[in-house]
């Protein structure tokens, strides 16, 4: 059940989750749930598992769940981060809403939101203005000081950042995310409805598809 690169299997499960997730968007309002279908969605605990081993893997860097609407994959993510807070995997946790990448229109702006909220989050101010000199500014502040004696005043500093809700790929290069660099002191988690999106367009290493909960799971 763990994550897998590239998989036609997560592809097809995200496909054939839109129907059970159109099932559930439409009667959440009124809350009459039918037998076998769960909107509140119990923690699932393989998935939660398997996710919660890809953070504490050194080797994995960026991890996607995808999933309908409906199932769930915010409430996940959420209980995700809380564990890892638990268990002190990150000395910083950042979780940002990224449906502004909905409107196309709004690229430019939803990078500057994006990079404000990760400076605001880790106590930086940007000195710079521009989009670009805030890239260069993040890029340096997310990866690991390569003088020795500044590394070792990191204290091993360890982010986590969560970009939920994406529906378009996101220049994570041109936010100033560096996620291929091994020296990268941040481990990202990117949740979107979109499997194909997260597993070919931003290249996410491990990727977690979130199904409708059934029978006694519900």
């Amino acid at each position: 059940m763990g994550g897998v690169l590239i998989s036609s299997h997560v592809i097809s499960l995200a496909e054939k989750q839109y129907k059970n997730a159109q099932v559930i968007v439409g009667i959440q309002t009124d809350r009459n749930f039918p037998d076998g279908i769960s909107y509140s969605v119990p923690l699932r605990s393989a998935t939660f598992n398997d996710i919660m081993d890809a953070l504490r893997d050194d080797k994995t860097k960026m991890i996607g769940i995808c999933g309908m609407g409906g199932l769930g994959r915010t409430m996940l993510v959420k209980q995700v981060a809380r564990q890892a807070k638990q268990q002190n995997l990150f000395t910083t946790d950042i979780f940002i809403d990224a449906s502004c990448t909905r409107d196309s229109k709004k690229d430019e702006e939803g990078i500057a939101k994006i990079q404000q909220k990760i400076a605001e989050m880790l106590g930086y101010q940007f000195k710079g203005k521009d989009e670009s000199t805030r890239e260069d500014e993040l890029k340096q502040r997310l990866q690991k000081d390569k003088e020795p004696e500044k590394e070792k005043d990191q204290k091993k500093e360890k982010i986590l950042i969560i970009l939920d809700d994406i529906w378009k790929e996101i220049n994570l290069e041109k936010v100033g995310i560096p996620f291929k660099d091994d020296q990268t002191i941040c481990k990202l988690v990117l949740v979107s409805r979109d499997a194909i999106l997260l597993c070919k367009d931003m290249g996410v290493q491990k990727c977690f598809p979130i199904q409708p909960l059934q029978g006694e799971e519900a």
